[in-house]
């Protein structure tokens, strides 16, 4: 996969699912057993998945903060009042 301006994801490869349209209404207000049901399946997964070791970034100050803001110093100017900001917000964090 091709990234804009030759930026590559932190952490390396990114995975995602695509999903087929699934005919049907959108459901606001589920039943008790439906949640139930619901968090038993997901319990399962979580059963499944807990000793599998995945390859993550961990999220910390250089990835959500100092990262981003040197990436956008390339396409903005430091003395935009957000581009403050964010330099402001990274100091604190």
């Amino acid at each position: 996969m091709e990234f804009p301006h030759g930026c590559k994801p932190l952490g390396g490869t990114r995975y995602m699912v695509l999903f087929s349209f699934a005919e049907g209404d959108k459901v606001r207000f589920v039943d008790d057993e439906t949640y139930f049901q619901v968090g038993v399946g997901m319990a399962k997964f979580h059963e499944l998945t807990f000793s599998k070791k995945l390859d993550r970034t961990t999220y910390g100050k250089a990835t959500l903060t100092t990262f981003p803001y040197k990436q956008l110093t390339k396409y903005f100017s430091e003395k935009l009042a957000e581009m403050q900001f964010i330099s402001k917000f990274t100091a604190v964090f």
